[in-house]
């Protein structure tokens, strides 16, 4: 598998949509501005790529069709935001996650599995991390703990998705002990593992 085909994977969620967030330079309380939208069709290969290319942004959904996750994430908006105190406090403690730079400067905080389960199981697990971190009232990916169907279509509802990291030419990365970004190659390994 080449390094594309490796990052879909970890981020794998549900099948048949994905999110595309359209970005603009305006700040709103420290946050960048930004229009997200759900596409009923699938994360592809060949739009991770354009992700990883910095040609076209994508977010993945945690959250598969069985209400499970393979990978789930905090999303903590507070600015200034020390990401390596904040990685430190977690590596201290043993907690296995991954910490990126988000879009606008704060954390998403990656955790990854190697098969899926519930995902209200993980909710509840990071419910209780994020209040150790003092950050108990942050987003939570997967934000629901189980998917329902649209009353008049009968098709299952896909859930949030979250930005995904490396999107080329941005800051949005995972960070090293000494506050350095990962390469790529390097988040894949600390995901994988």
């Amino acid at each position: 598998m080449n390094q594309a085909e490796r990052f879909m994977a970890v981020f794998e969620g549900f099948s048949t949509a994905h999110g595309q967030t359209q970005i603009s330079d305006e700040r709103r309380a420290g946050k960048q501005k930004a229009e997200p939208r759900i596409i009923r069709k699938p994360l592809t290969l060949e739009l991770i790529v354009a992700h990883l290319e910095g040609k076209h942004g994508v977010g993945s959904i945690p959250i598969n069709e069985n209400s499970q996750c393979k990978f789930g994430a905090l999303d903590i908006d507070q600015y200034p935001l020390d990401l390596v105190a904040l990685d430190k406090k977690l590596r201290d403690n043993d907690i296995p996650c991954v910490v990126c730079r988000s879009k606008s400067g704060g954390a998403h905080i990656f955790f990854f599995f190697t098969e899926f389960f519930s995902a209200g199981v993980f909710r509840d697990k990071a419910t209780e991390i994020a209040a150790y971190l003092g950050y108990g009232g942050c987003e939570i990916f997967p934000k629901q703990t189980q998917l329902t169907k649209d009353p008049e279509t009968g098709i299952l509802k896909p859930g949030q998705f979250i930005n995904l990291p490396y999107f080329e030419g941005t800051k949005r990365k995972a960070l090293n002990i000494d506050g350095t970004f990962f390469t790529l190659e390097q988040f894949i390994k600390v995901a994988e593992a």
